[in-house]
C-alpha cells in the first residue's frame, strides 16, 4: 500500500457550486480536473444559492452537500436555497461565515490542506479568509477572471496576503503585478472548457433551426439588447431561423427590459425568439451542439478588457460557427474567419452583417467552426488547464 498522501485543496467562497453562471462553470472545470489528477478537492459555499445543485425531470433540488464528479461540496449557509427576502439572505450568509469559521478551526489539524483557494477580492472577505488561513503551511491562492471593482489603495493591502495568483488574462497579470508581494507567483489560466461534455451527438431540444446564446441575461455585460436587435434585422431574410436565449431570467427588471425590446419587433420575429430560463449545466451541450450559430455580442467595457468570456470555450467546443465581438484578449486566441467570426463591439449593423454572412455561406462557416473546435481542444481544455494549475500549485 502506497504511503504517498494526496495533495489537498480547499476552495471557500460565495460562488454557487456545482451549478451557476460562468464563474461556477470555470471553477467546476478546473477543480474536477484537479480531482482527476489525484487531488483531494473540497468546496465550501458560505452563501445560499438561487441555482439548484441538481435538476432531475424538471424538478429542482437544493442539496446541502454532495460529490460532483469527484469534488466534494457543502453549503454552510443557514439555508441552501436563497430566500427572496434580502435580510434573510444576508443572515443566512453571515451564519455560513460563522459556522465555517468554527468548523475549520476545530478541524485544521485533521484537514492538512495544502492550498487555500478563493476568488473573492472584497477586503472584508480577504480579512475573513486570511483569519481562516492563519497557518503558514497553507498556500493562499487567488483564482480570478475579472478586475476588482474597489480602490487601488485597499488592494495594496489585500493582495500582499496571497502566495499565488491564477489569472485568466494578461491584463489581470499586469494589474496584480503592481500590488502583489515580490515573492508571490502568477500563472495565466485562460478560458477553460470541458470538451468531453460536447463530444456526443444530442437530439435537438427544438423542432426548428436556431441561433443560440447561453449565459447571463445582461445588457451591460453581454449585450443581449445588441443580439436581439441584430437578429431582428436578419429575421425576415431567414424566416426559418429562430433565436434561443438560455439563461436565468429571474431578475424581473432585466427580463422586462428585454421583453420591451422584443415587443417593438414585428410579430413574426417575436414568435421566433425564445427565452428558456435557467437550464441545468448538464443539459447545456444539447442546446449548444444543435444550434446553427452560437453568438456573443459582448460590448466593450473595463470588465470585457480584463476578462475573457468563459462561455466562448463552450461555444467553440461544439464545432459550430461562432460569432463574437472582439473585446479584451479574444483576438489573441481567435482569428476572424479562421477559428471564429469576429466583429467590433457595440455595432448592431456589424453583428447583423456577420449573422447574414454566416447563414448565407454556411458550408464555409462550418469549416471555421471545426477549426475553432480544434483550438478549444488544444488550448482551452479543462484537463490541459488543470494540469497547468496542478504544476503551479505544487511549486508553491
Amino acid at each position: 500500500m502506497s504511503s504517498k498522501k494526496k495533495q489537498k485543496l480547499l476552495f471557500v467562497g460565495i460562488t454557487p457550486y456545482p451549478n451557476g453562471l460562468a464563474s461556477s462553470n470555470r471553477l467546476s472545470g478546473l477543480l474536477e480536473g484537479l480531482a482527476q489528477l489525484g487531488w483531494d478537492v473540497d468546496v465550501v459555499c458560505l452563501s445560499s444559492t438561487k441555482y439548484p445543485t441538481r435538476i432531475e425531470k424538471n424538478k429542482n433540488y437544493f442539496e446541502r452537500q454532495g460529490n460532483h464528479n469527484g469534488v466534494n461540496f457543502k453549503y454552510y449557509s443557514a439555508q441552501v436555497k436563497a430566500a427572496k427576502n434580502k435580510t434573510n439572505r444576508v443572515s443566512s450568509h453571515l451564519w455560513g461565515m460563522f459556522s465555517f469559521f468554527i468548523h475549520i478551526n476545530s478541524f485544521k489539524k485533521k484537514a492538512e490542506y495544502k492550498v487555500f483557494l478563493i476568488n473573492q477580492t472584497t477586503p472584508i472577505y480577504i480579512l475573513y479568509y486570511y483569519l481562516l488561513n492563519f497557518i503558514p503551511k497553507y498556500r493562499f491562492v487567488l483564482l480570478r477572471s475579472e478586475i476588482p471593482s474597489y480602490h487601488k489603495r485597499v488592494s495594496k493591502w489585500c493582495f500582499k496576503k496571497f502566495d499565488g495568483f491564477l489569472l485568466m488574462t494578461y491584463f489581470l497579470k499586469n494589474y496584480f503585478n503592481k500590488h502583489k508581494r515580490t515573492d508571490s507567483k502568477i500563472q495565466i489560466l485562460p478560458m477553460t472548457v470541458d470538451n468531453e461534455r460536447f463530444s456526443e451527438a444530442f437530439k435537438s431540444p427544438f423542432p426548428f433551426e436556431y441561433i443560440a446564446y447561453a449565459g447571463s441575461l445582461s445588457i451591460k455585460k453581454d449585450g443581449i439588447d445588441i443580439l436581439l436587435k441584430s437578429y431582428c434585422s436578419i429575421s425576415e431574410k431567414f424566416p426559418g431561423i429562430h433565436l434561443v436565449i438560455i439563461g436565468n431570467d429571474s431578475d424581473f427588471n432585466v427580463k422586462q427590459t428585454l421583453f420591451n425590446i422584443v415587443e417593438k419587433m414585428p410579430l413574426t420575429t417575436q414568435k421566433k425568439i425564445h427565452f428558456t430560463g435557467l437550464v441545468d449545466r448538464k443539459y447545456i451541450p444539447k442546446y449548444l451542439n444543435n444550434a446553427k450559430i452560437l453568438v456573443l455580442a459582448r460590448p466593450d467595457s473595463l470588465q470585457a478588457q480584463a476578462g475573457f468570456p468563459s462561455k466562448l470555450g463552450e461555444y467553440l467546443s461544439t464545432g459550430q460557427p461562432v460569432i463574437v465581438t472582439e473585446t479584451g484578449e479574444v483576438s489573441i486566441y481567435l482569428t476572424d474567419s479562421e477559428t471564429a467570426f469576429l466583429c467590433p463591439p457595440g455595432d448592431i449593423t456589424a453583428f447583423s452583417s456577420k449573422l447574414d454572412f454566416v447563414l448565407s455561406n454556411y458550408s464555409h462557416a462550418l469549416k471555421v467552426g471545426l477549426r475553432g473546435q480544434t483550438l478549444a481542444k488544444n488550448t482551452f481544455d479543462a484537463k490541459v488547464q488543470a494540469e497547468t494549475m496542478s504544476v503551479f500549485l505544487k511549486k508553491l
